[in-house]
């Protein structure tokens, strides 16, 4: 099934907003991005052009933030939510709860496996590796709180917009 215009529109919206995000003030990886990528990613069935846009507006911002040695991880960490968000068949609250965190632990490895691997910060052992991850706990709740508050935004205001249209169309 299609997209109605309005909810086209209505996601784009959306896509731009949270690209914007990222230029303001926030808390670090406090972000929709993750969970915006799952949305898209889902609705990018109906839509395939929506993937294209996200994607194409976060490397133009990546652009204009910098790129930096590792980026590559974090793209491949968007790319999987992407995935996640497509094979997410029924919009039901435990398979997108599930996906937004499968999506904020592969995210939490990947991106701190590029800092690992790319930053200099650390030796390149196990006890390197462990002490990355270790150093980048205390970030991890706030991924997975903007990554599962984004979803159950965009997809609790999306069910229910369909339902008042549903609603609206029977009365007529």
């Amino acid at each position: 099934m299609e997209l109605k215009r309005w909810q086209l529109f209505s996601v784009l919206g959306l896509i731009v907003a949270g690209v914007v995000s990222r230029f303001l003030p926030h808390a670090a990886n406090f972000t929709p991005i993750l969970g915006l990528a799952i949305f898209v990613g889902h609705l990018s069935r109906r839509n395939p052009l929506l993937l294209a846009f996200m994607a194409i507006l976060l490397v133009v911002s990546d652009l204009a933030i910098g790129f930096y040695d590792g980026i590559s991880f974090v793209y491949v960490s968007y790319a999987l939510a992407f995935g996640l968000g497509w094979l997410i068949q029924r919009r039901r609250a435990g398979s997108i709860f599930l996906s937004g965190l499968s999506t904020a632990v592969l995210f939490f490895f990947l991106s701190n496996l590029g800092v690992w691997f790319w930053s200099g910060m650390y030796e390149k052992s196990l006890a390197g590796i462990v002490q990355c991850y270790a150093m980048a706990l205390p970030f991890f709740p706030s991924t997975v709180i903007s990554t599962l508050g984004t979803l159950a935004i965009t997809f609790g205001v999306f069910a229910i917009s369909e339902r008042v249209e549903a609603r609206s169309a029977a009365r007529q």
